[in-house]
């Protein structure tokens, strides 16, 4: 397991906890060490090579080496860095997924769901599990949800990820600056 999550990850260890959520469907908590932690919007703006304003469209699960990623299909609605060439859509590799009735979880971060509407700060995917991908700086740190209020949500609160668990806003990512 631990050569694929590398990928993502590059490089740490991953450990397999298995709960339940109020659903019929069985979560598995699956842990593992950041190779880089970013603390700042300031660090993922400056790491990021694309950042994105995006809502998912569709996602489909699958198995590689043992561990389980989705691959979703985003509509991209904003470019704040980089450049997409024109395109629409675009594609986002995660560590996690929907498998053999079972929902996988890295770190308390499911996986993003159609419809979901996302700020990602993202880097270009360069591996053996897909091909024409992007993945999220720091596995998960750089994925914001929020509602048409613009209210944002960062999913994972830690005392490790500093000024990142603090935001609320879209604003406060300063994203047009």
């Amino acid at each position: 397991m631990i050569p694929a999550l590398a990928i993502l990850f590059g490089g740490g260890t991953l450990a397999l906890h298995h709960t339940s959520k109020a659903s019929s469907i069985p979560v598995v908590n699956v842990s593992g060490d950041l190779n880089k932690v970013f603390k700042t919007v300031s660090d993922l703006k400056n790491n990021a090579p694309l950042i994105i304003e995006a809502e998912v469209v569709k996602g489909t699960s699958f198995e590689y080496n043992h561990v389980i990623f989705t691959k979703n299909n985003l509509l991209v609605k904003k470019v704040y860095k980089g450049d997409l060439q024109g395109k629409q859509n675009i594609d986002i590799l995660e560590t996690g997924g929907i498998s053999d009735n079972k929902e996988f979880v890295l770190e308390g971060n499911p996986v993003s769901k159609p419809g979901e509407k996302l700020v990602l700060f993202l880097k270009k995917y360069d591996g053996p599990v897909t091909e024409d991908a992007y993945t999220i700086e720091g596995a998960y740190q750089g994925k914001f949800t929020f509602d048409d209020g613009k209210k944002i949500s960062f999913k994972k609160a830690n005392e490790k990820f500093g000024e990142l668990q603090s935001i609320q806003s879209i604003n406060d990512l300063q994203l047009d600056k």
